[in-house]
């Protein structure tokens, strides 16, 4: 394959897609912003979409809390303001200001980034960091909740008269590659990124958490909860994917868990535009590239829905 007409070996066609995504994605200034609704059960149905999720029966089982820091409040176009994204899904019921479903059943917040370029924290390929919440039982006895984590896109659109509004992406290619480009994950070990392990990928959008395997939290106010914090990333090219990914058998650990690779064999429409059916790793390298683009031209802000 060659980038710019430039023939290369697969590392150094690694280090030139990864720069060449970066340029694309840049200015489109992805951030995430969390959005957690919260009850014992919820009512879907089929009109229900990942914005819409409707509360049937406040949960007297336990109570989920967040924290607010306003991180991405300044600097970053789109997201504060009247027209901004903030905005928008407050006026979708989500609080910005509430951190505990006792007083609120649809909380909004900033998801953690660790990843700094060109000294702000955009959500592009390469990017990776964690999610955070709390788990309050209201009773005593061990608790088992299960999770759904949905991704959503919005981008921004601009009237006859000038007009700015955001609204919610419904193109079903950029959101399949949103949905297999954006990876979850229940746990993640290393001082570092050169040196993290992830395990528990989550899959087809559920996780759950057992308070019997977890002791409850030490930070200070919060000594009656459980954290439960969520790890996530977005691999650069899939190249890193490939060789990054453990295997069973023979058994090997790597930065990703064995289960990713099959994961994607049964999901190959969230993470190659082209070339779904290949085996060959430099055409399927080319078709996750070209997800990225697909999100990048169609989607501008990234909400997570977890409830």
């Amino acid at each position: 394959m060659s980038f710019f007409g430039i023939k290369s070996d697969k590392k150094s066609e690694k280090e030139l897609r990864s720069n060449f995504v970066l340029i694309c994605l840049l200015v489109l200034a992805f951030i995430f912003v969390l959005l957690m609704s919260s009850a014992a059960w919820f009512a879907r149905n089929d009109g229900t979409t990942a914005a819409g999720m409707e509360v049937a029966v406040a949960t007297d089982l336990y109570d989920l809390i967040v924290e607010h820091d306003g991180e991405y409040d300044t600097g970053y176009d789109g997201i504060t303001g009247a027209n901004g994204l903030k905005s928008a899904l407050a006026a979708d019921g989500y609080s910005l200001t509430q951190t505990n479903t006792s007083n609120a059943p649809k909380l909004m917040f900033e998801l953690t980034n660790e990843f700094i370029y060109d000294g702000h924290k955009y959500l592009m390929p390469g990017a990776y960091g964690s999610l955070t919440f709390y788990l309050r039982p209201k009773k005593t006895g061990d608790l088992t909740v299960s999770f759904n984590l949905s991704r959503a896109g919005y981008t921004t659109v601009t009237d006859e008269f000038d007009n700015v509004t955001i609204e919610q992406v419904t193109k079903p290619n950029a959101l399949n590659m949103l949905e297999g480009h954006l990876l979850f994950f229940t746990g993640r070990t290393g001082a570092n990124y050169e040196n993290y392990v992830y395990t528990g990928l989550i899959q087809d959008d559920t996780f759950t958490y057992d308070t019997s395997l977890h002791a409850k939290s030490t930070k200070p106010g919060y000594t009656d909860c459980y954290e439960i914090t969520l790890y996530w990333e977005w691999p650069v090219t899939y190249y890193e994917i490939d060789e990054e990914t453990g295997t069973t058998e023979p058994a090997v650990t790597k930065k990703y868990p064995a289960e990713l690779r099959t994961y994607i064999d049964t999901h190959r429409q969230n993470y190659f535009t082209v070339n779904q059916s290949s085996n060959v790793v430099e055409e399927l390298s080319d078709g996750y590239d070209d997800g990225d683009q697909t999100i990048g031209d169609n989607i501008k802000f990234v909400t997570v829905f977890i409830s």
